[in-house]
Protein backbone atom coordinates (compact mmCIF):
# COMPACT_ATOMS: atom_id res chain seq x y z
CA UNK A 1 0.00 0.00 0.00
CA UNK A 2 1.82 3.57 -0.40
CA UNK A 3 2.10 6.36 1.81
CA UNK A 4 -0.09 9.24 1.63
CA UNK A 5 0.92 12.20 2.60
CA UNK A 6 -1.17 14.18 5.84
CA UNK A 7 -2.59 16.74 3.78
CA UNK A 8 -3.70 14.92 0.76
CA UNK A 9 -7.82 14.92 1.44
CA UNK A 10 -9.39 17.75 2.42
CA UNK A 11 -10.15 18.07 5.89
CA UNK A 12 -12.79 19.64 8.41
CA UNK A 13 -11.37 20.11 12.31
CA UNK A 14 -13.18 21.16 14.84
CA UNK A 15 -11.33 22.13 18.63
CA UNK A 16 -13.21 21.48 21.57
CA UNK A 17 -12.75 21.63 25.20
CA UNK A 18 -14.79 18.93 28.05
CA UNK A 19 -13.47 17.91 31.55
CA UNK A 20 -10.75 20.76 31.60
CA UNK A 21 -8.88 19.62 28.02
CA UNK A 22 -8.94 21.01 24.97
CA UNK A 23 -9.12 18.46 22.22
CA UNK A 24 -9.42 18.03 18.50
CA UNK A 25 -11.28 16.24 15.62
CA UNK A 26 -10.22 16.03 12.61
CA UNK A 27 -12.54 14.80 9.51
CA UNK A 28 -11.43 13.81 6.06
CA UNK A 29 -13.50 14.77 3.03
CA UNK A 30 -12.45 13.54 -1.12
CA UNK A 31 -9.48 15.94 -2.65
CA UNK A 32 -12.03 17.66 -5.12
CA UNK A 33 -14.18 19.37 -2.39
CA UNK A 34 -14.05 22.98 -2.54
CA UNK A 35 -13.64 25.57 0.37
CA UNK A 36 -17.48 25.86 0.71
CA UNK A 37 -17.35 22.30 1.40
CA UNK A 38 -16.65 23.33 4.79
CA UNK A 39 -20.53 24.46 5.18
CA UNK A 40 -21.63 20.60 4.37
CA UNK A 41 -18.56 19.09 6.25
CA UNK A 42 -20.12 21.09 8.89
CA UNK A 43 -23.31 19.23 9.07
CA UNK A 44 -22.11 16.24 8.53
CA UNK A 45 -20.22 16.53 11.92
CA UNK A 46 -22.79 17.74 14.14
CA UNK A 47 -25.21 14.61 12.87
CA UNK A 48 -22.76 12.81 13.93
CA UNK A 49 -21.98 14.47 17.68
CA UNK A 50 -25.91 15.05 17.90
CA UNK A 51 -26.02 11.55 17.92
CA UNK A 52 -23.38 11.44 20.97
CA UNK A 53 -25.17 14.33 22.91
CA UNK A 54 -27.43 11.83 25.18
CA UNK A 55 -23.70 10.56 26.67
CA UNK A 56 -22.34 13.93 26.15
CA UNK A 57 -21.08 15.78 29.21
CA UNK A 58 -22.56 19.06 29.77
CA UNK A 59 -19.40 21.04 29.62
CA UNK A 60 -18.51 19.99 26.21
CA UNK A 61 -17.78 23.12 24.14
CA UNK A 62 -16.43 23.49 20.17
CA UNK A 63 -14.33 26.07 20.64
CA UNK A 64 -13.56 26.49 16.61
CA UNK A 65 -13.30 24.94 13.49
CA UNK A 66 -11.36 24.72 10.45
CA UNK A 67 -10.77 23.23 7.38
CA UNK A 68 -7.80 22.58 4.92
CA UNK A 69 -7.92 21.97 1.52
CA UNK A 70 -6.26 19.23 -0.25
CA UNK A 71 -2.43 20.01 -0.19
CA UNK A 72 -1.98 22.35 1.53
CA UNK A 73 -1.81 22.47 5.63
CA UNK A 74 -3.43 25.99 6.05
CA UNK A 75 -6.41 25.80 8.31
CA UNK A 76 -9.01 27.96 7.87
CA UNK A 77 -11.60 29.56 9.77
CA UNK A 78 -15.11 27.48 8.95
CA UNK A 79 -18.48 27.65 10.38
CA UNK A 80 -19.24 25.60 13.63
CA UNK A 81 -21.64 22.57 14.06
CA UNK A 82 -24.48 24.04 15.65
CA UNK A 83 -26.31 22.31 18.52
CA UNK A 84 -23.79 20.17 20.61
CA UNK A 85 -24.92 20.61 23.91
CA UNK A 86 -24.21 17.57 26.34
CA UNK A 87 -27.29 16.10 28.08
CA UNK A 88 -25.04 14.70 31.05
CA UNK A 89 -23.94 16.46 34.15
CA UNK A 90 -20.35 15.89 34.70
CA UNK A 91 -20.25 17.33 38.71
CA UNK A 92 -18.25 14.60 40.97
CA UNK A 93 -16.92 12.78 38.08
CA UNK A 94 -13.85 11.11 38.67
CA UNK A 95 -11.01 12.77 37.39
CA UNK A 96 -10.10 9.58 35.28
CA UNK A 97 -13.20 10.16 33.35
CA UNK A 98 -10.68 13.07 31.36
CA UNK A 99 -8.74 10.81 30.15
CA UNK A 100 -11.15 8.29 28.36
CA UNK A 101 -11.80 8.04 24.87
CA UNK A 102 -14.00 6.81 22.05
CA UNK A 103 -12.64 5.94 18.83
CA UNK A 104 -14.34 5.36 16.23
CA UNK A 105 -12.27 3.29 13.46
CA UNK A 106 -13.40 2.93 9.56
CA UNK A 107 -11.44 1.37 6.49
CA UNK A 108 -11.37 2.61 3.57
CA UNK A 109 -12.15 0.51 0.20
CA UNK A 110 -8.46 0.69 -0.10
CA UNK A 111 -7.37 -0.87 3.25
CA UNK A 112 -6.27 2.55 4.83
CA UNK A 113 -7.48 2.83 8.39
CA UNK A 114 -9.26 6.13 9.85
CA UNK A 115 -10.62 7.08 13.18
CA UNK A 116 -12.64 9.69 14.88
CA UNK A 117 -11.41 10.13 19.02
CA UNK A 118 -14.04 11.19 21.21
CA UNK A 119 -13.24 12.35 24.91
CA UNK A 120 -15.67 13.86 26.91
CA UNK A 121 -18.70 11.02 26.94
CA UNK A 122 -20.09 8.98 29.80
CA UNK A 123 -19.24 5.73 29.58
CA UNK A 124 -17.29 3.33 30.86
CA UNK A 125 -14.64 0.76 29.13
CA UNK A 126 -17.41 -2.43 30.41
CA UNK A 127 -20.08 -4.15 27.53
CA UNK A 128 -23.75 -4.34 28.50
CA UNK A 129 -22.85 -7.95 29.90
CA UNK A 130 -20.15 -6.29 32.74
CA UNK A 131 -16.97 -7.87 31.42
CA UNK A 132 -13.96 -5.28 30.74
CA UNK A 133 -13.88 -5.52 27.20
CA UNK A 134 -12.81 -1.52 26.11
CA UNK A 135 -15.18 -2.14 22.96
CA UNK A 136 -18.73 -0.78 22.90
CA UNK A 137 -21.13 -2.55 20.28
CA UNK A 138 -23.89 -0.72 18.40
CA UNK A 139 -26.30 -3.65 19.58
CA UNK A 140 -25.11 -3.14 23.29
CA UNK A 141 -24.98 1.01 23.25
CA UNK A 142 -27.95 2.69 20.76
CA UNK A 143 -26.28 6.01 21.19
CA UNK A 144 -23.01 4.07 19.61
CA UNK A 145 -24.87 2.33 17.10
CA UNK A 146 -26.63 5.63 16.10
CA UNK A 147 -23.21 7.77 15.67
CA UNK A 148 -21.61 4.82 13.88
CA UNK A 149 -24.66 5.21 11.19
CA UNK A 150 -24.33 8.89 11.37
CA UNK A 151 -20.44 8.11 10.16
CA UNK A 152 -21.00 5.70 7.91
CA UNK A 153 -24.09 8.07 6.21
CA UNK A 154 -22.75 10.05 3.02
CA UNK A 155 -25.94 11.82 2.31
CA UNK A 156 -24.30 15.38 2.98
CA UNK A 157 -20.99 14.25 2.35
CA UNK A 158 -18.56 11.43 1.71
CA UNK A 159 -16.04 11.13 4.25
CA UNK A 160 -12.69 9.14 3.17
CA UNK A 161 -9.33 7.89 4.63
CA UNK A 162 -6.23 9.18 3.46
CA UNK A 163 -6.16 7.85 0.43
CA UNK A 164 -9.56 9.41 -0.50
CA UNK A 165 -11.42 6.49 -0.99
CA UNK A 166 -14.80 5.90 0.88
CA UNK A 167 -14.21 4.91 4.48
CA UNK A 168 -16.66 2.72 6.24
CA UNK A 169 -16.87 2.82 9.66
CA UNK A 170 -17.66 -0.03 11.91
CA UNK A 171 -20.54 -0.49 14.30
CA UNK A 172 -18.54 0.04 17.54
CA UNK A 173 -16.66 2.41 19.19
CA UNK A 174 -12.88 1.65 21.27
CA UNK A 175 -12.73 2.46 24.61
CA UNK A 176 -9.84 3.49 25.76
CA UNK A 177 -7.54 5.57 28.75
CA UNK A 178 -5.12 7.84 26.92
CA UNK A 179 -1.70 7.74 27.60
CA UNK A 180 -1.39 11.96 27.57
CA UNK A 181 -4.13 12.26 29.47
CA UNK A 182 -3.81 9.72 31.80
CA UNK A 183 -0.06 11.38 32.67
CA UNK A 184 -1.96 14.79 32.64
CA UNK A 185 -4.66 12.96 35.06
CA UNK A 186 -1.69 11.83 37.66
CA UNK A 187 -0.04 15.12 38.21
Amino acid sequence: MPDYAPNYTFRYKIRYSTMGGTHTMQFRFPRATAPAGAATARLYVAAFLTELLAIMWTDWTILSASYAEADSDVFLPAPLPAGIIGEVNGAGNPISQRALSLSFVGRSVGGHRHAVYVYGLAFQPYSSAGALDFRLYGTENANIDAAANALNDAGTIQPVANDNLACNYYSYANVKYNDYWTRRVRG
